[in-house]
């Protein structure tokens, strides 16, 4: 199989000179094994059920002197498991231990051998330098592998070898013609001249096929004569000297030559570590506006530029052994899918014609995209990664029918996304990692597939609810809507444009009149009958004034932690005044290594509570256990007049079993314009502890007010709605405000994912006590020129007086006990 080929990837290994030994078949060179001479070759034979690591005695301390590992194995039986190779430099500048890893299958049996070059194998945290090792080990156990007793593998060697900088592709012209269907209807050519070893012959008779087919459309006509179309040539212009826009940052290659394992945010200090950088590299997001810029202006530079960056990618990055889901791989398995899904084949069909893009490439891409699918059918993960796997294996199956494989190909990717619908997103409609912005990705990338399957006329090969299955998550996007058309930015998020996720939703499901309003914004179609929306799975209430933009509206997540992309940010809620986002969830930032994303995804950043200091700790090891099977009880109560939420958090704070307090969150929302939030900690001892909610709200203009004794904070940004802050119960509370603070923490900042972090304002709100400590307060969203406040008062112990500027009263019932609801007094039914 050509799995087994792509593992005993020895080839350029072979013939490279002066391979150094690390350690033979010597019992003295290692721990775990036993010496064994029932083989034709002396080995060390380590059983998994004997010992789960084998260990090299006496590492050699400098790997420096060569650029890969080689090692000879043998395998007696094929098991569902993996082994890690460890290799070890610890950093004393850092915490935990710091190594460089590979995972190698163990499902297939007999003798291998694996060359890992340096640059594939994945870093853990900063090893400190391959010239200085420390400790090398072969493991079973960790790293999400469990030990098969039935896994017994024999090592003859380990040695340290040199590859040729560029060795891509692995395969070969025999194998990937030996892949091919030869008897599809017009590779009668190329089935001739393989059948009489004409290997050249067979080559061009197969790219002269791709290049003049016409039987598999794609989203345009490759040989389509009118090429008017939307193209950018400065950005052109910049990939066609190497210069590319990446995660935010530029960066120019010399003489345009990209060097794919580059990362520019390891190398200079002036940048935070990203490992972000190098795999969006390899997404090829320039590709779009360089193949469009040469629909538009046939000039042969951009085709040209597009093919040097293609061979340089196959040559510089064989297909690792393994999965290649580690740092600075270019083969995780979520690259291999946007590439199949998107960039490649749109990039294949705008140069297809060009004559730039020679026969040799033809047949260059397609062994990349073969080997790109077996890849992501081999090596499928989860979560929404799964989705843009999928996606990619379909695509290739689709466009590529000629291949032996692309029926699997076809038919596994529709399987697991037909599965995968009905565990991905939950009853209420959520994505499982409960952030808004991967819950498009999943949901786009599975309607790829549907897609995909109609350009190419494959509708019926789809099971007949495979796009039905996806209303309840354009549902989802349409409750959860913000007044400007945008999603809260819970867990790793960014910016949503609902409206254009919704013109997909009103073309799939013409019936749902709500898709279509939401699409046109507003201009046909009907608003949902409820304004307020409760998510019990996902843990989400949505609150609201009405569906016009300038709205009042509240998010309060009340819910687990999410599948992945998580933050510790229970009981988090977010406003929006008069359709200004004004109490803000900044979304994570980007995925960098600085004291910007530490904070922006704990609860520091977030609009709940802490205690002692301390931020929120749920565990995050099992996955599946932070998504709710069931619907999580928030006393949940609609009505025309208000809404009513409740949240507790009763984990760890700091740590994952220190559980001081728990806090519980009671939100409701007198309708149209007051928010009432009443926070109780209650401690788990009799010590006296310091409980802080935050507040982050987006401006630094501020003004003191004072209205019946009561004072609060209200933003101050002329021309824009505003919002007030009320603390009801001020005795012992200490108030203050903090903007674009970077010591002893970040405070007052909206992070940005772009690295330009905007000032805003954390609000902190404290009290220290023994027992029960409780915050009330009073959140007032005001209109654009509006200055006067409400007069806010308690009425006895359990009760608040709201006098609003506009001559209306509303008196709410604010029980103390927790376990009891907020209500407007004479509008509940509590």
């Amino acid at each position: 199989m050509l799995t087994t080929l792509l593992a005993v990837i020895a080839v350029a290994a072979a013939s490279a000179p002066s391979a150094r030994l690390v350690a033979g078949p010597n019992l003295s060179d290692w721990s775990g094994g036993s010496a064994d001479t029932s083989l034709d070759t002396p080995t060390i034979r380590w059983s998994h059920a004997d010992a789960h690591t084998l260990r090299l005695s006496s590492p050699p301390a400098d790997w420096d002197t060569h650029n890969a590992i080689r090692i000879r194995l043998r395998n007696e039986v094929a098991v569902d498991g993996a082994m890690m190779l460890i290799v070890a430099s610890e950093n004393p500048a850092t915490e935990g231990m710091d190594y460089w890893m590979s995972r190698i299958r163990l499902d297939i049996a007999g003798w291998r051998e694996i060359v890992l070059p340096r640059l594939t194998m994945g870093p853990a945290r900063e090893p400190l330098g391959w010239d200085r090792i420390g400790d090398v080990y072969f493991t079973a156990a960790g790293w999400g592998n469990t030990p098969s007793p039935n896994a017994v593998v024999h090592l003859e060697r380990m040695e340290l070898v040199d590859m040729p900088e560029e060795h891509g592709p692995r395969m070969t012209d025999d194998e990937l013609l030996g892949a091919l269907d030869l008897d599809h209807p017009g590779l009668e050519a190329v089935r001739a001249a393989f059948g009489r070893g004409d290997i050249a012959t067979s080559r061009a008779a197969l790219a002269a096929y791709l290049r003049e087919r016409t039987s598999v459309p794609w989203r345009f006509d490759p040989r389509d004569t009118n090429r008017d179309i939307s193209h950018n040539v400065e950005s052109a212009e910049e990939t066609l000297r190497g210069r590319v826009r990446v995660s935010s940052i530029w960066h120019e290659f010399p003489d345009g030559k990209i060097d794919w394992f580059y990362n520019p945010t390891i190398v200079r200090d002036d940048l935070p570590r990203n490992h972000e950088w190098l795999w969006q590299l390899g997404r090829m997001g320039f590709w779009s506006n360089l193949g469009r810029t040469y629909w538009a202006t046939g000039d042969e530079r951009y085709a040209q530029a597009f093919v040097d960056q293609l061979r340089g990618w196959v040559r510089q990055c064989p297909r690792t052994h393994d999965s290649g889901n580690y740092a600075n791989s270019v083969w995780r398995t979520i690259e291999c899918g946007i590439r199949m899904g998107g960039p490649w084949p749109d990039a294949y069909h705008r140069f297809l014609a060009s004559p730039s893009f020679t026969d040799d490439d033809i047949v260059l891409y397609l062994k990349s995209c073969l080997e790109q699918a077996q890849h992501l059918r081999e090596h499928p993960t989860s979560g929404n990664w799964l989705t843009m796997e999928m996606s990619g294996l379909y695509a290739v199956g689709a466009l590529f029918p000629e291949l032996r494989q692309a029926d699997e190909f076809r038919t596994y990717a529709i399987d697991r996304i037909h599965e995968e619908l009905g565990v991905q997103f939950l009853p209420d409609g959520a994505q499982v990692e409960l952030t808004p912005g991967y819950h498009q990705v999943a949901l786009s990338n599975i309607l790829k597939i549907a897609e995909f399957a109609r350009i190419v006329g494959r509708v019926d090969e789809l099971p007949a609810d495979f796009v039905a299955m996806t209303e309840g998550a354009f549902d989802f996007n349409l409750h959860l809507m913000t007044p400007d058309r945008d999603l809260p930015r819970f867990n790793d998020s960014w910016n949503t444009n609902v409206p254009r996720t919704m013109r997909q939703a009103a073309e799939l499901f013409p019936e749902r009149a709500e898709f279509a309003w939401a699409a046109d914004d507003e201009g046909q179609g009907s608003a949902p009958a409820e304004t307020s929306h409760l998510f019990p799975y996902a843990g989400y209430a949505a609150m609201r004034s009405g569906w016009e933009r300038g709205a009042n509206y509240l998010a309060f997540d009340f819910g687990t932690l999410g599948y992945g992309h998580v933050h510790q940010d229970k009981l988090n809620v977010v406003v929006w005044a008069y359709g200004r986002p004004i109490l803000f969830d900044g979304g994570g930032g980007n995925y960098e290594s600085s004291p910007y994303r530490r904070y922006d995804v704990d609860t520091f950043a977030h609009n709940t509570g802490l205690v002692d200091g301390q931020p929120q700790r749920r565990p995050t090891n099992d996955r599946w256990a932070n998504v709710s099977r069931e619907p999580i009880d928030a006393r949940w109560e609609s009505t025309p007049d208000f809404d009513f939420a409740a949240g507790v958090y009763d984990e760890g704070y700091g740590e994952t079993d220190d559980r001081k307090a728990t806090h519980v969150r009671r939100v409701l929302f007198v309708k149209p314009d007051l928010f009432v939030i009443a926070d109780t900690f209650t401690p788990n001892d009799d010590l006296a502890h310091t409980y802080q909610i935050r507040w982050h709200v987006d401006s630094t203009e501020w003004r003191e007010g004072d209205r019946d004794g009561v004072r609060a904070r209200c933003t101050a940004d002329e021309g824009s709605p505003n919002l007030a802050i009320v603390p009801v119960d001020t005795d012992g509370l200490v108030v203050t405000g903090h903007s674009a603070v970077t010591e002893p923490e970040p405070l007052g900042w909206w992070v940005q994912r772009d690295g330009n972090h905007r000032p805003a304002t954390t609000e902190l709100h404290t009290r220290t006590g023994e027992g029960r400590q409780s915050f009330l307060t009073v959140l007032y969203p005001m209109p654009a020129g509006a200055d006067a406040l409400p007069a806010v008062r308690r009425v006895g112990p359990g009760a608040l007086s709201v006098e609003f500027p506009d001559g209306r009263a509303a008196a709410v019932s604010v029980d103390a006990d927790p376990g009891r609801p907020l209500t407007p007094v004479g509008k509940g039914n509590h």
